[in-house]
């Protein structure tokens, strides 16, 4: 790149190894106080190109994309100056540095964005008796790759999805930040970045609160012995109605008499039903060890699960849509979404530990009434291959057929396979339509390969259970037939017509008038429709991963820097 001056910006930034974060700059010869706008864009534009990421941008999991952002960012520019003028520094740099110093309301770590070091180099620059031009520069680089980290964060995430690989299979597309920071006031564009979907908001003010709690002392943890219901007389009464007070689950009042701290009224009762409610416990109000267990987790843990959810919902894409069912696989609840209203929702079961749920985006183009269930060969030979051995009439006496081939159309006779020779995985093993088949009497395929679907269940009975990871990864529905007809209610199908294709002798399929995005999500901390802070147990360990993931990337950046 041609140059408008005679001074030389090579080998201007030396690092200073006193200084993870200043460059020093060498006395070069020339005049550098006084460089015109052309000059000053002609020596950014050789700063940024030949500018040193592992220095300047502490991200080392997003580096790549930071340093196109900030590229981006300038070009959108003119390559000027961004952020100061030789004087002194424009207004929005003090917009900015107040968004930085408040990061942690978002759930993010103002750490990684070097505010304090900003105002301790803005403060050396500008105190200085005539300002360095190629200080002015530095300063403003750093001044916007500050800006870019902290939006890119807060709209991405500082982690990729994929990192966490036990359980995300859905695409993830980082949205681009530049031209929203470079076109918007500071705060405009922050507040442009911020995620409005899944409550978000909400969910920031969740993690307020529960830091207050936290700088005010925080909650005692109860007695692993405690067991008392309503009616009891105990010691340990006052200390629950206390717990409960802080979260709120209980209204604060005084005690009236030393009888009224130890009994245990219907109102706390309420409260406690409240609690195990928001925290996917059995609501009997019983307060025993398994309640007692959850009131007990610490303080820090909470926030750090609050944080860790603001995180995933950044994943999400902007905007899910206006109608769209979302599954919360930890909730095992599923939402149907129309027009910001919900006017269906139930209990489902997700995938045991072994076989989990996958989080992922997809599909739902039609409905399969009556359907048949080909049975994976996983399923066969770890679950079912021994009693087809020993039992001839096995898969008869449970409504399936067994095949020879993959293209063959004609059943055989169990009785007539030599078990010892055959090829397990020549065999096909298929499920008739009807009560028995464990997809039940309706089946919501998606487009995933990887078989995972939602469908019917005959085993309603676990419906009951507050755990419900039973599954081998497809999501079993507690009223597959209430979802069949909401989905199909602009076709003119009722209940009825429903219930008459759940019998049918052979599968019929249904297209949908128009395709429902489905989000299967994992979220262990979010806040209901009615404002409740809800946790659930990290059934997965996904939060255990993501704290690895997000601790690593840490100290990887502070490696890094030494």
């Amino acid at each position: 790149m041609k140059t408008t001056s005679k001074v030389e910006s090579k080998g201007l930034m030396n690092h200073d190894p006193n200084d993870t974060f200043k460059y020093t700059v060498k006395p070069p010869q020339g005049n550098l106080t006084k460089l015109s706008d052309n000059q000053l864009k002609t020596y950014l534009s050789q700063f940024l190109d030949t500018l040193n990421t592992a220095h300047y941008i502490k991200d080392n999991i997003n580096r790549v994309e930071i340093k196109q952002e900030l590229d981006s960012f300038y070009t959108l520019n003119n390559s000027g100056l961004f952020w100061l003028t030789y004087k002194k520094p424009e207004d929005k740099v003090k917009i900015l540095e107040g968004e930085l110093l408040n990061a942690s309301a978002q759930g993010l770590n103002t750490a990684d964005y070097d505010i304090s070091k900003l105002i301790n180099y803005e403060q050396e620059v500008y105190n200085a008796k005539n300002v360095n031009a190629f200080e002015l520069i530095q300063l403003d680089v750093r001044l916007s790759i500050a800006y870019l980290s902290y939006a890119y964060h807060l709209q991405n995430g500082r982690i990729k999805p994929i990192q966490i690989d036990k359980l995300w299979n859905c695409e993830y597309t980082p949205e681009p930040v530049a031209h929203t920071l470079a076109t918007n006031d500071v705060q405009d564009a922050i507040e442009k970045v911020t995620p409005k979907n899944e409550n978000y908001k909400e969910l920031v003010k969740a993690l307020a609160f529960y830091r207050t709690i936290n700088v005010n002392g925080g909650w005692k943890a109860l007695p692993d012995d405690i067991n008392i219901r309503v009616g009891d007389s105990s010691n340990y009464v006052a200390a629950l109605k206390q717990r409960l007070i802080l979260t709120h689950d209980l209204k604060d009042r005084k005690l009236k008499t030393t009888a009224d701290s130890i009994y245990f009224d219907t109102e706390l009762e309420s409260a406690v039903k409240r609690f195990q409610t928001r925290n996917g416990l059995t609501s009997d109000g019983i307060v025993g060890k398994g309640t007692a267990s959850v009131m007990n987790i610490s303080l820090d843990e909470r926030i750090a699960q609050i944080k860790l959810n603001l995180e995933r919902i950044r994943w999400m894409p902007g905007d899910l849509g206006k109608k769209f069912i979302y599954v919360n696989i930890p909730e095992y609840q599923l939402y149907v979404y129309e027009n910001n209203r919900v006017p269906l929702q139930m209990r489902v079961i997700t995938g045991e530990t072994d076989h989990a749920t996958p989080v992922m985006i997809d599909r739902l183009h039609y409905l399969v009434f009556s359907p048949t269930w080909t049975i994976p060969q996983k399923i066969i030979q770890n679950e079912m291959l021994g009693r087809m051995k020993n039992d001839p009439t096995y898969l008869s006496r449970n409504g399936y057929d067994l095949f020879e081939g993959w293209d063959s159309t004609d059943p055989i006779d169990p009785a007539t396979v030599n078990w010892e020779t055959v090829n397990i995985n020549n065999l096909r093993v298929v499920q008739k339509p009807g009560r028995r088949n464990a997809l039940g009497l309706v089946k919501f395929p998606l487009t995933n390969g990887r078989s995972i679907y939602l469908h019917d269940t005959p085993s309603d009975y676990l419906f009951s259970r507050d755990k419900r990871a039973f599954s081998h990864g497809c999501v079993r529905l507690e009223q597959p037939d209430k979802l069949a007809e909401y989905l199909l209610s602009d076709q003119d199908w009722d209940s009825f017509k429903v219930k008459e294709y759940m019998e049918k002798d052979e599968p019929v399929n249904v297209k949908l008038t128009e395709d429902v995005p489905v989000f299967l999500v994992y979220r262990t901390s979010w806040v209901d429709t009615n404002g409740l802070i809800n946790f659930r147990k990290d059934i997965y360990d996904v939060d255990k991963i993501q704290l690895v993931k997000l601790k690593s990337m840490q100290e990887q950046q502070m490696a890094s820097l030494l």
